[in-house]
């Protein structure tokens, strides 16, 4: 294999690695038969991206407003020069100390300010952003919940009917029949719609609560070991 395609190849693998060490950690399977809503809710907190973003903007401004004071102001800017002697041709060093007073005459008070500012601005978005996550968490709780009530009574509904439905070709007529087997017919569709609508209200709570993907975390492992076997661990470690 060229070292051209070793290089392409390796590059793909070291960006492949970077995607896994970016993003979250795989959540364990979530049981929504026994997750009550306010674990749902801190479920979405904790795994929200936009969250963790402000909180992490939220906390640099924080540091960079601990770093602003009169002190920090006043810290002697050192410079080196050096050159040669025009008459001698000797070389001549010189070490040179100053002060930029400007922080000190105002520009320093003027970061304060807006670091104070953006400070409170994240902070005013972080309670809006938590916010909206409980409210849109809650309706898809709601959502799921109300889906899953419902297929259950049809399953209910359609056991009743199929029983009815086994007693009718038994003993009944043939016009109980007939309206039997449509009922059961009706069920059977009702069913099946309302596991699509289940599906669909578990996968919105799902992506609600941000629960990443096993699948997703196993492929990106496997991406990487493929890439080791195919060019050796000595070359990923150089």
């Amino acid at each position: 294999m060229s070292k051209i395609i070793k290089t392409i190849i390796l590059l793909l693998c070291l960006a492949n690695l970077s995607y896994a060490e970016e993003s979250p950690a795989p959540q364990p399977p979530v049981n929504f038969e026994s997750i009550s809503i306010e674990e749902a809710v801190e479920l979405a907190l904790a795994n929200s991206v936009e969250l963790r973003k402000t909180v992490v903007s939220i906390r640099d401004n924080e540091t960079k407003l601990s770093e602003e004071n009169v002190w920090s102001w006043l810290s002697p800017n050192l410079s080196l020069r050096g050159g040669f002697d025009v008459d001698t041709g000797e070389p001549r060093l010189g070490l040179g100390v100053g002060i930029d007073l400007r922080d000190v005459m105002g520009r320093g008070n003027k970061r304060i300010r807006s670091l104070n500012f953006s400070i409170g601005e994240g902070r005013k978005s972080l309670d809006s952003l938590k916010a909206a996550i409980r409210i849109r968490v809650t309706a898809g709780y709601k959502e799921y919940n109300l889906s899953k009530e419902k297929l259950r009574g049809i399953e209910e509904a359609l056991k009743t009917d199929e029983a009815l439905l086994k007693a009718a070709e038994d003993t009944g007529s043939k016009l109980e029949r007939l309206l039997t087997r449509s009922m059961v017919n009706q069920n059977r569709m009702a069913l099946i719609t309302a596991q699509q609508e289940l599906n669909r209200a578990e996968t919105n709570l799902r992506e609600l609560l941000g629960i990443t993907s096993i699948a997703a975390k196993q492929d990106i492992d496997n991406i990487e070991m493929n890439f080791r076997e195919l060019l050796g661990d000595n070359l990923l470690s150089k």
